[in-house]
């Protein structure tokens, strides 16, 4: 393994667990989440997970908070004593002002600090859509690769990793206003599961109707089908909020269509949580650039 020539950072946007900030060493600034008076980070953990959902179901109000400038520059600071230059990849600007907030810092610490070199890069992704582009990039800098050329390689394939997602009951994405109250009530009844997507600025839009959660998965298979690329060399990631059977179903659907690496089940946490509710289920690969 080459000498590291860059840091590389990131948010707690891209759903990932503890051991994979661990095993490749990537530093974390942690998005933090309301449910009635608690503010809590959102720290990656199951059992964190396990029960900010229960919470939701209770009828807890949960919603999202930004990172503060304070926050952002701690963590900056902090960074900044391994003596490299940093490139952090935040959650989807279109989705959170987590990215806007540490872009400005970032330009603030590099005024103000000659031998601080920080560049902040949108994803333009969410959950583990984040963490695929984050692998990628930590894959380039594990090669060697400098700055410039990580940079060179964040804007030749970030727009390649697709995400396609679907809830079974609309009430959280009517309440974060991803759909129109009306639409939610109507879905609801007619057992409507949307599949949504992630397009070219990084915002959750919706992408096909489909009535029922067997459909919809297999409408998600049908775009993998005609989207993906080289799945042989590829780790294929599904998440899920509270509905594990159905991750495992999806996860069976893809190792019998196609040949890859493996196939990876995780959470989606609290930040991503609070607005689609705990039967959102996603797929995520490489493949074909978003036209959408």
């Amino acid at each position: 393994m080459a000498e590291n020539k860059i840091l590389i950072t990131t948010d707690s946007g891209c759903d990932m667990p503890q051991e994979f900030f661990e095993h490749f060493k990537l530093p974390r600034i942690k998005i933090c989440y309301i449910c009635g008076e608690e503010v809590l980070p959102d720290h990656g953990i199951d059992s964190e997970t396990d029960r900010f959902y229960a919470m939701q179901a209770e009828g807890v109000a949960c919603s999202t908070t930004g990172i503060n400038t304070v926050q952002a520059e701690q963590f900056f600071n902090e960074q900044l004593a391994a003596g490299l230059p940093i490139i952090h990849i935040a959650f989807s600007g279109a989705l959170s002002n987590t990215c806007s907030v540490m872009k400005a810092v970032a330009e603030r610490i590099n005024a103000n600090n000659p031998e601080a070199d920080i560049t902040v890069l949108d994803s333009h992704a969410a959950s583990a859509g984040q963490a695929q582009l984050l692998t990628g990039l930590l894959e380039q800098r594990d090669a060697g690769a400098s700055k410039e050329e990580a940079g060179e390689w964040y804007l030749n394939n970030h727009l390649k990793y697709n995400h396609f997602y679907t809830v079974s009951e609309l009430k959280s994405l009517k309440r974060s206003g991803r759909v129109k109250a009306a639409a939610a009530f109507w879905g609801d009844i007619l057992s409507i599961n949307p599949l949504m997507t992630v397009d070219t600025e990084g915002r959750l839009i919706p992408y096909k109707k489909e009535r029922g959660r067997k459909k919809v998965l297999k409408s998600m298979i049908a775009e993998m089908k005609e989207r993906i690329e080289n799945p042989e060399e590829q780790v294929i990631l599904i998440s899920h909020g509270q509905c594990l059977e159905d991750a495992e179903t999806l996860k069976a659907m893809v190792l019998e269509n196609f040949t890859v690496k493996d196939v990876k089940i995780n959470r989606i946490g609290p930040v991503i949580g609070c607005h689609t509710g705990p039967t959102v289920l996603a797929l995520f690969f490489k493949g074909q650039e978003r036209d959408f």
